[in-house]
């Protein structure tokens, strides 16, 4: 499996493997986006954005805007890497935490979540795109 640091060349292939919504939610100039892939296939991804943290001077953190792993290739370790170089990179510049959202329906990256030392925080929000309310968990990992 090989890991990089994407740029916008993966952006045609991430749409077309993962569909247009996915490769919506790339970051490259305000965030990182990393990849694995094995040959040309892209086993998995991960696209964060940068934000400042409210109320507080200078504390800035990176947000996870999407996380994917192809099911054939769940159970190997590839969300925890693209997890780990995620914090390396978030740790160089200085960030103070990474957070995410994710519905309480699932379940199995509720459990990575809290097997990576993130903290979960229950939560009820309203979705951008069914309007509807959603029961989930932000997860922070501070730096």
């Amino acid at each position: 499996m090989k890991y990089i640091r994407a740029d916008r060349s993966i952006v045609e292939k991430i749409e077309h493997d993962f569909g247009k919504e996915q490769a919506d939610y790339l970051h490259f100039d305000d965030g990182f986006t990393f990849a694995a892939s094995e040959g040309d296939n892209i086993a998995g991804f991960i696209s964060t954005h940068i934000g400042k943290l409210p109320y507080i001077e200078n504390t800035f953190e990176n947000y996870i805007d999407v996380i994917e792993v192809r099911p054939e290739y769940r159970g190997r370790g590839i969300a925890k890497k693209l997890l780990n170089l995620l914090e390396e990179e978030s740790k160089k510049k200085g960030l103070y935490q990474i957070r995410a959202w994710s519905s309480e329906d699932k379940k199995e990256a509720i459990s990575m979540w809290l097997k990576l030392g993130f903290c979960l925080d229950p939560q009820e929000i309203i979705s951008v795109v069914t309007k509807k309310s959603v029961k989930g968990y932000f997860v922070i990992k501070i730096l």
